[in-house]
């Protein structure tokens, strides 16, 4: 799954795209890997989570996108303008919505990700996960988020052969590939 851009966290909030994004995202889908994309978002509005859906949609556009298109909820850091917003758990729960509600209504299948401190205090995770997929960043042996989950992050210090540096580790507990090319969603070609 790779970004496919973020909101800068100056007060503009520029939309940006990751500048790696054409090339990783080609080289998977030569390599006949299953894509998806995740977006991180700065937004501190609605309508800012659906302009960040709308970029998401129109980068991937020509893509193959075999897995879920996903916002990354993260504003755990003081630098980000959703942290210094300081918004509600029902406003960033609304702009999360709005974003999957922009993507799904686009074809795309979306998703959530955040970790569970969050996903229980910061957004609303369980009614979130009653509509949407949810990729749970929980870095433990075991998980102890309550909610059901669709992907579990459990560890950021993974290693794979040929990539440099600690990665991310994941469990994805649907074949996603298979429901999203089933049931006509993603637009595959």
């Amino acid at each position: 799954i790779l970004r496919v851009g973020y909101r800068g966290y100056g007060s503009t909030g520029n939309l940006c795209a990751d500048v790696k994004f054409d090339e990783y995202i080609q080289g998977a889908i030569a390599a006949g890997i299953p894509v998806g994309v995740y977006y991180y978002t700065e937004a501190i509005s609605t309508d800012e989570a659906i302009a960040e859906a709308n970029y998401c949609i129109e980068k991937i556009k020509d893509y193959n996108i075999t897995l879920p298109v996903t916002i990354d909820f993260e504003p755990g850091t003081n630098k980000g303008r959703s942290y210094k917003a300081n918004l509600s758990k029902t406003q960033a729960t609304n702009q999360v919505k709005a974003f999957c509600d922009t993507i799904a209504a686009a074809g795309y299948t979306p998703a959530i990700y955040a970790n569970k401190s969050d996903l229980t205090t910061r957004i609303d995770g369980a009614s979130l996960g009653s509509s949407y997929n949810i990729w749970l960043a929980q870095y433990n042996t075991t998980v102890t988020y309550p909610v059901p989950y669709t992907i579990w992050q459990y560890t950021s210090k993974g290693a794979v052969a040929g990539i440099a540096g600690n990665i991310d580790r994941n469990i994805g507990l649907k074949d996603y590939a298979k429901i999203i090319r089933d049931g006509g969603w993603n637009h595959l070609k």
